[in-house]
């Protein structure tokens, strides 16, 4: 077995002062030696306590979690200090900075970094990174790591600038177009989803095909990959996202949800989005990119096009049956964990606070203002609801498709065909008259498929206004032209 061992000074606030064994859920690591104590006590003094550790961990042991074979190691006296792996020292970086100046002989051991950040973990920015170097910098030959978010695995502050670096590349390269939201969310889109799906080896940990420092150096990758890269990406690109998870029967699925505001398309809503559906196929070559299927979708529609085999981990009930809910006269069903748990991710997710605050609420009803929660339940309910129509997708095609062609035209398909078969395979509605859009609200309207020749007909349309095959044409003989510029400069 291996451990962590964490040095905590703010016990005070929780526990008491003492050393003990935990179990831990983190598979980093097998066992946790909590060990509350306070900053002057030095670090070879902690390590003279073995005895105490197994007396404080048996005397505690009713507030404890202890697994079976951790229980089993401490009735055989296993030497627990002996097999730490991993140190977390303090709350924060000046706490770490201040105890491994005095106890130097912590060095032998790999540094786990803490963290502010909600979850103890660093979000994958160059100021964190900046922030860590400034603090450290006057201490010599440390072994640094850190937890981050989209990693489940430890890494270390190396691995830990290089996802940052990449990541960041990414994000440079997006906002050098100057794109609209939803043009950055496609190129974000075609990005990720621009690689096969595929599982770690039998030999590998599955953070192999799902960290996100494994899955952008490596060709593994599986939806919790997708979805986190995704997510990371238009988090820095300064969208309102978060990965989001999917329960089935036999196993689950995980997507994003994202909420867009675009002024130049007319778009103000939260959808989901999808790249593991979206992704390249083996046996199809670039044919993903002929398809937006699970792009920019409405919960409606992504339930539809999961064929509703998934039950939502987050929006546990339906926005309509809350509604009912509160339109009734007895008191509104607070108890019910579910339609709080709805509320508050969504209330978090969009307003950045949480409506029905725990426990609070279920002390006294009636403080609930059911006309005003009813309006906030309403307003989330349109925003969960406002599918996008073809034009929207085709224009935005247009926009993203030319920079895209122009980067790699081997890869991008661009034609005029391409914006037909492309409309058609992803089957977005050919019309949304406000007619269409109350009915697809009310959810007594799903959207009918159409054929080829339907989305040839819509394309030839907006053809006519937008000039996009002109446009096309025009594209490719730039292309052309800056080919035969770089050839003749490479010959001189």
């Amino acid at each position: 077995m291996k451990g962590l061992m964490e040095i905590c000074f703010d016990w005070q606030e929780y526990e008491n002062e003492g050393y003990f064994v935990d179990g831990t859920l983190d598979k980093n690591y097998d066992y946790k030696l909590n060990i509350n104590t306070y900053p002057d006590i030095s670090y070879e003094e902690i390590l003279k306590n073995k005895d105490r550790l197994l007396q404080d961990t048996k005397d505690n042991k009713d507030l404890l979690f202890l697994p079976s074979k951790v229980q089993q190691a401490m009735d055989q006296n296993y030497d627990f200090f002996d097999h730490i792996e991993y140190i977390l020292i303090g709350n924060n970086l000046e706490e770490f900075v201040a105890y491994v100046q005095k106890n130097p002989e912590v060095k032998t051991k790999k540094l786990l970094l803490p963290s502010t950040y909600l979850g103890g973990v660093f979000t994958l920015d160059q100021e964190n990174y900046r922030e860590i170097l400034d603090k450290v910098k006057d201490i010599e030959n440390l072994d640094l790591y850190v937890q981050t978010s989209g990693n489940e695995d430890i890494i270390s502050l190396q691995e830990y600038k290089r996802t940052i670096d990449k990541i960041d590349a990414y994000v440079a390269h997006i906002k050098s177009y100057n794109y609209s939201p939803l043009e950055s969310l496609m190129h974000v889109y075609d990005l990720v989803r621009d690689h096969v799906y595929q599982k770690e080896d039998a030999t590998e940990k599955p953070t192999a095909s799902r960290d996100i420092t494994k899955i952008l150096f490596s060709d593994k990758r599986v939806c919790v990959g997708f979805a986190n890269l995704f997510n990371e990406i238009v988090r820095k690109l300064g969208f309102k996202a978060t990965v989001y998870r999917l329960i089935g029967e036999k196993s689950g699925h995980i997507n994003n949800l994202v909420y867009v505001k675009d002024e130049k398309y007319g778009i103000d809503g939260l959808y989901y989005f999808d790249c593991t559906n979206g992704c390249q196929k083996k046996e199809w070559g670039i044919s993903h990119f002929l398809s937006y299927r699970y792009f920019v979708r409405t919960k409606q529609q992504m339930d539809s096009l999961y064929k509703n085999k998934y039950e939502d981990d987050q929006i546990r009930t339906s926005l309509d049956e809350i509604m009912d809910n509160l339109l009734c006269d007895h008191p509104f069903n607070l108890k019910d964990k579910n339609m709080r748990r709805t509320i508050n991710f969504l209330s978090k997710f969009i307003e950045g606070k949480v409506l029905l605050s725990f426990p609070e609420v279920l002390y006294d009803e009636n403080s609930i203002n059911k006309e005003e929660l009813f309006s906030h339940i309403y307003t989330y309910s349109e925003l969960l609801n406002r599918p996008i129509a073809a034009d929207v997708l085709l224009k935005a095609l247009s926009v993203v498709r030319k920079n895209e062609y122009y980067e790699s035209p081997e890869k991008y398909p661009y034609d005029f065909n391409t914006f037909y078969q492309t409309l058609w395979f992803s089957q977005f509605p050919l019309t949304l008259t406000h007619m269409d859009q109350f009915l697809f609200f009310i959810n007594q309207k799903p959207c009918k498929p159409f054929t080829l020749s339907q989305a040839k007909q819509k394309v030839l349309q907006l053809d006519e206004k937008e000039q996009i095959k002109k446009e096309i044409e025009q594209t490719k003989v730039a292309k052309v032209l800056q080919k035969v510029y770089q050839q003749k400069t490479n010959q001189k």
